[in-house]
């Protein structure tokens, strides 16, 4: 891996490991200036909390110790122009001990663009996940970001899929008809791990590595009821079934103290273009009246789901590409 780092008089300039203890505040407000337009709610609360801890001294010294407790460990790199942080790539393992890296945060000041630091970040993050024995190394970016794309594309990335953020606040949902074959109902609490399996078969097979369906996000019991009671959050699912077999699910969580309610929806891959829009309406029956958004993320170009939300009052507020890069043997 190379990282250069240069000396003009005292100001150190060039690419050099991330300093937490010293680097949160100006990488804060790198991001802050660079994706500002673009941060949904959860995001700008990280920015919050990054803001903070930067100004928090001995919380501050503390995160950078825990960050430093692993040998070697590099949470990602800078780029500095006399003394000053222009530009960010985060790296970090995907999992404790998983053979990929997500690489997240690429951003380069507007004034330092277009003179390779952008392409120098994104190699010494791969750099580092090669070097620790990586043997694939994923990232998101957004759709739009044309420039980034190509860069990607030239490093070896290829696409994966996309995901699609919508936001709606509807007052009231119009009345879709249930399905006619069957009713929608709520999901018993021995079905969890089939509504489970059947998120894993709708969700394309190219965004579960990057954001992996986790176990603990449908598993019915007493500790997650009370750890929804603790955080101030309501989770309901619902399901469409013909007999035993789950053909569609939708879960919900109504959010009392966070920036938006969310719903997530799965559908069988043999029963797509029935119960999208009649589970979606019956979601938002169950959450509205609120004066918060309902957001939900869902696998980009799914016409009929796309269809559903526009009808219900939802706006994509953003399409994120995931991509890939496998490790070059040899």
């Amino acid at each position: 891996m190379v990282a250069h780092t240069a000396v003009r008089g005292e100001a150190q300039s060039g690419l050099r490991p991330v300093d937490l203890g010293r680097d949160l505040g100006q990488i804060a407000a790198l991001m802050e200036l660079v994706f500002g337009p673009e941060l949904d709610p959860e995001s700008r609360a990280a920015m919050r909390e990054m803001q903070w801890l930067a100004r928090s001294g001995p919380w501050l010294w503390l995160l950078a110790r825990l960050y430093q407790v692993g040998e070697g460990f590099i949470p990602g790199f800078v780029w500095v122009e006399e003394g000053r942080i222009v530009g960010n790539v985060s790296v970090r393992r995907a999992g404790a001990r998983g053979e990929g890296w997500l690489i997240g945060n690429v951003a380069v000041h507007p004034d330092w663009r277009r003179r390779g630091i952008g392409r120098a970040l994104m190699e010494a993050a791969v750099g580092l996940m090669q070097e620790r024995g990586g043997r694939w190394a994923g990232l998101m970016v957004e759709q739009g970001n044309l420039p980034a794309l190509r860069l990607y594309e030239k490093m070896g990335f290829h696409r994966l899929g996309a995901m699609t953020t919508w936001r709606g606040r509807p007052a009231r949902p119009p009345r879709f008809p249930e399905p006619s074959e069957v009713s929608i109902r709520k999901r018993r609490p021995d079905e969890w791990e089939a509504e489970y399996m059947l998120a894993r078969m709708a969700r394309p097979p190219g965004l579960n590595w990057l954001e992996p369906l986790s176990k603990k996000d449908f598993r019915a019991g007493v500790l997650s009821e009370l750890a929804n009671v603790l955080n101030g959050r309501r989770e309901e699912h619902w399901v469409v079934a013909e007999g035993r077999r789950l053909l569609a699910a939708l879960r919900l969580v109504a959010s009392w103290g966070g920036e938006a309610h969310e719903m997530a929806l799965f559908i069988h891959p043999s029963a797509r273009r029935r119960f999208e829009a009649g589970l979606l309406a019956h979601g938002l029956s169950r959450l509205v009246p609120s004066n918060r958004p309902v957001q939900i993320e869902h696998p980009a170009g799914d016409d009929e789901v796309e269809a559903a939300l526009r009808d219900l009052g939802f706006t994509p507020v953003r399409t994120l590409i995931h991509m890939k890069m496998d490790r070059k043997e040899g």
